[in-house]
């Protein structure tokens, strides 16, 4: 939702490391980077790089650039492990988990699932 309010598409992220768009042919790609502080992905040709914090279930988006930062909240999900002393920057195992999409940063207007096999 480019207004922040409007939900305007569905992106799924396969687990093949593929996205799809709307129901779409497969496309773009989604990876956990950087010991798993960061996700990037690509969907309808642009480039996203969000930043996870485990204690709030949140990632931001730091690239494109928005402001205020687009973010996403894993859903009902129980905090993850600390397994290495980094718990608070480390995004957990996406797969089959979901995840409430804030254009604006604040108001919810999507939801993304990163789907199992």
């Amino acid at each position: 939702a480019h207004d922040g309010t409007s939900k305007n598409g569905v992106i799924e992220f396969l687990p093949d490391g593929l996205t799809r768009w709307n129901n779409g042919k497969p496309q773009g790609y989604w990876r956990v980077k950087e010991r798993g502080r960061i996700l990037e992905t690509k969907f309808n040709g642009i480039y996203h790089k969000l930043r996870y914090n485990a204690d709030t279930r949140k990632a931001m988006l730091m690239l494109p650039d928005r402001s205020p930062a687009s973010t996403m909240k894993m859903q009902d999900t129980p905090k993850f492990d600390d397994v290495d002393g980094e718990s608070t920057s480390k995004f957990p195992d996406m797969t089959g988990t979901v995840w409430n999409w804030a254009h604006d940063g604040t108001t919810k207007n999507g939801i993304i699932e990163f789907l199992p096999d």
